[in-house]
């Protein structure tokens, strides 16, 4: 998580926020990826590269995949992923 954004998060909350379902990762794709501005919650426009995954997941005995786009940002040389606003709003202090 991009450090800056870290720091506007209560630790407590941003945990209770998390899904706490058990499961183990099958496969990751890569589908996609482009450079795209965001809005960072609590941060404002952001340069990011969008990366769009196909995450296939097993709990329970059953496999699940699912398609999800997310955002890495640079900072200091080093790759960060940020929350979502709803992921935000519910973590901040």
């Amino acid at each position: 998580m991009l450090p800056a954004q870290r720091a506007l998060l209560n630790r407590d909350a941003y945990f209770s926020c998390q899904d706490s379902t058990s499961f183990d990762v099958v496969g990751v794709e890569v589908v996609d990826e482009y450079p795209e501005r965001i809005t960072v919650g609590g941060l404002g426009e952001q340069d990011s590269t969008a990366i769009t995954l196909k995450i296939t997941v097993s709990s329970g005995g059953s496999e699940y995949s699912d398609t999800d786009t997310f955002h890495a940002l640079k900072e200091d040389g080093l790759w960060y992923v940020s929350l979502n606003d709803e992921q935000f709003e519910c973590a901040k202090a």
